[in-house]
């Protein structure tokens, strides 16, 4: 049973304040409201916030195919790095700020496009369907499971290229703090479908994902019709 102060011990007492100290009621509060120091700068065109750049393009494959998703699609948009997952709703970057203000994560910026933009295509039969859905699953178990592994666990790699383009910007020991907090997250989701983690598996699994896809692509520009 929950007791409630009146319960306890009764009413509780109340007075009215007298005229001169009417004030110390504060109807109007806040008493000022000033304006902002920095007011943030309106949008001309849509915006990709991602990781980078780096030294020559930016370093985050996540962020890359956002971009050649919205390169490929025709899209006119600007690119910010802002090095802070934090700042999107999704705790994850890229996201897509539009110029009336809405937000995309990354599967949420494709279906924005495919939706407002009328450029989904079609493949043409069943058939092509059925290996694109193929090799995008291909892609997704066994290249990238690669790309994680040779990005985060790979010792000079992790240590001397990951972790300084992702966290190099963070005081110590901060950056430590959430490079192996990262580095754990990766570890799990690589254990998610394996009960051990071996580095010869793993990249030999990879490499006969590229030799299909290789094989599917052949001479050709794209894997499924002229565009």
């Amino acid at each position: 049973m929950t007791t409630t102060p009146s319960s306890r011990f009764g009413e509780l007492p109340t007075f009215e304040l007298p005229s001169c100290l009417q004030f110390l009621k504060l109807k109007n509060f806040p008493l000022k409201v000033y304006p902002a120091v920095n007011e943030p700068e309106l949008l001309k065109k849509d915006t990709l916030f991602v990781y980078g750049p780096g030294k020559s393009t930016w370093f985050d494959v996540d962020c890359l195919q956002i971009q050649m998703y919205l390169n490929f699609c025709g899209i006119d948009y600007d690119t910010y790095s802002i090095n802070q997952p934090e700042a999107s709703p999704s705790g994850e970057l890229p996201f897509l700020q539009t110029v009336v203000g809405k937000v995309f994560d990354a599967q949420e910026t494709i279906h924005w496009v495919t939706e407002t933009r009328n450029i989904q295509r079609e493949l043409s039969n069943e058939l092509d369907k059925q290996q694109a859905k193929a090799f995008v699953t291909l892609v997704e178990q066994k290249l990238k499971p690669a790309l994680l592994f040779s990005m985060w666990l790979e010792s000079p790699n992790a240590n001397e290229i990951t972790f300084k383009s992702y966290y190099g910007h963070l005081p110590q020991p901060i950056n430590q703090i959430v490079f192996y907090k990262k580095q754990n997250q990766v570890t799990k989701s690589l254990l998610a479908d394996r009960d051990i983690l071996v580095r010869e598996e793993i990249y030999q699994e990879a490499m006969k994902a590229l030799e299909a896809l290789s094989v599917k692509l052949g001479d050709n520009t794209y894997f499924f019709n002229s565009r």
